[in-house]
């Protein structure tokens, strides 16, 4: 399979030297646009879903860094806060309930805010062909359990070291 889409993408190059000049930082974007050419024009449906496939992970990876970027700029943001709780008794588990809850708080909303206006597009959507499937309520908390496993996750690193980390380092200069 692969061996077909390097063949495909090696003769869209050979074809058109225009993108194989092209480069931003070592990256060869002749390369990446031949392979989605190569993935797209093949006019395949299991291709095109290929396509679809990786893009969705390109776009959840993107995402995951910006959340683990977002992570990062509030723990260390409330890291005197934390400091403060832990010296007054709060144990690791608190600290890490505390910082896990205020990441999931937004998935949740966003999720609240998104079912009824991704069930009207998606029933609409699905009006358009002679056979289609029935929306159930379940895809919608699979999809919002998934969603906050992944935020959680992302989060998970960075709450937990500053969990374990000693008050005295975040409230020394105060």
């Amino acid at each position: 399979m692969f061996r077909n889409v390097l063949a495909a993408t090696l003769g869209n190059l050979a074809r058109n030297r225009l993108y194989a000049a092209i480069s931003i930082g070592g990256l060869a974007v002749g390369m990446a646009a031949a392979i989605l050419t190569g993935l797209y024009v093949r006019g395949a449906t299991i291709q095109q879903g290929r396509l679809l496939d990786l893009l969705c992970a390109v776009a959840v990876m993107l995402a995951g860094l910006g959340l683990f970027g977002l992570a990062s700029f509030t723990v260390e943001r409330r890291t005197k806060e934390i400091g403060v709780r832990k010296a007054m008794g709060a144990s690791k588990a608190d600290v890490t309930r505390l910082l896990l809850w205020s990441f999931s708080r937004p998935v949740l909303w966003a999720n609240l805010i998104a079912w009824p206006l991704t069930w009207q597009a998606l029933q609409v959507w699905l009006e358009g062909f002679s056979r289609h499937i029935d929306l159930q309520p379940w895809m919608f908390l699979v999809s919002a359990a998934a969603a906050l496993l992944i935020a959680l996750a992302t989060v998970l690193a960075h709450t937990l070291r500053v969990a374990a980390a000693k008050p005295v380092r975040a409230l020394r200069y105060e």
